[in-house]
């Protein structure tokens, strides 16, 4: 088993992002969600995240096709004490987009290129400080990948070779 530690970053923003659409599957689409802080009120749910849907443009960078600025009344900060402390936005920061546009292009393409390296769709954790982002998790999305209620039911409904079963089509008398 291995083991990895890291250095708690104190971001500016942090969130997620799928370098595929995470609901359909749409290789053609990122999704990035963000907030102030670190990025445990977007992991946790526990606000409203500003939502950012990008087009994946080949090896051009990525184009913004909708940005919608979530109800973000708190975010999460390291606290020395007690690990994390939640601390309540003013209704005007809370109306912001906690990163610029640019900012979220940028994210989009290095996602791209982490998605071309592992060759399959990923689902990052990120945070960006003083104009730098840091990957703090990449692994392969697997939303779209389940199976449907129908498959489950039906997954048995054929018989199931075993390793001393023999199929032919010879003739056996």
């Amino acid at each position: 088993m291995a083991v990895v530690v890291q250095e708690l970053v104190s971001p500016d923003a942090a969130g997620v992002m799928f370098t595929c659409d995470p609901l359909t599957g749409n290789p053609g689409v990122i999704t990035v969600t963000a907030n102030y802080g670190i990025g445990e009120s977007v992991v946790s749910a526990s606000v409203e995240p500003d939502t950012f849907v990008l087009r994946k443009r080949g090896s051009q960078e990525p184009t913004i096709e909708s940005s919608q600025i979530g109800n973000k009344s708190v975010f999460t900060i390291p606290s020395e004490n007690d690990g994390v402390a939640t601390v309540s936005l003013s209704a005007e920061k809370s109306q912001q987009a906690c990163m610029s546009e640019e900012d979220v292009k940028t994210l989009a393409t290095i996602g791209s290129q982490i998605e071309k390296t592992y060759t399959t769709p990923q689902d990052m954790e990120w945070a960006f400080r003083n104009g730098k982002f840091f990957l703090l998790q990449s692994r392969p999305v697997t939303t779209f990948l389940r199976e449907s209620d129908c498959e489950m039911v039906h997954e048995f409904d054929e018989g199931v070779k075993s390793a001393k079963e023999i199929l032919t089509k010879a003739n056996v008398s």
